[in-house]
């Protein structure tokens, strides 16, 4: 990806945030693909506040993480630090050819 393409804020739409089903003048209905920059506090609190609230109704393990590239490392580590087991990467190619060979 360009890296013109990336997002350089955080974004949402804003009835996420405040879990509000109706339509805003700003982001439209929630799913319409209208969104707001928010701060990296805004963003990270919401990941937090969205975290706490499945380790709280459901335990830590039922958040999982399927990462790829080398930031997965510090997602993991956030992940064992929440008290969840539930990460992975998909195997390399090299890898995963041996399985299916029954070499690897």
């Amino acid at each position: 990806m360009a890296a013109s393409a990336r997002a350089a804020t955080p974004a949402s739409d804003s009835s996420t945030i405040r879990q509000a089903p109706v339509a805003d003048a700003t982001t439209g209905r929630r799913g319409s693909g209208r969104f707001e920059e928010i701060s990296w506090n805004a963003a990270l609190g919401e990941v937090a506040e969205r975290l706490s609230r499945i380790a709280g109704e459901h335990g830590p393990e039922a958040a999982a993480l399927f990462y790829h590239g080398s930031g997965g490392k510090y997602f993991s580590t956030l992940f064992k630090a929440f008290g969840s087991p539930n990460f992975a990467q998909p195997p390399t190619r090299s890898a995963a050819g041996r399985a299916m060979k029954g070499i690897g």
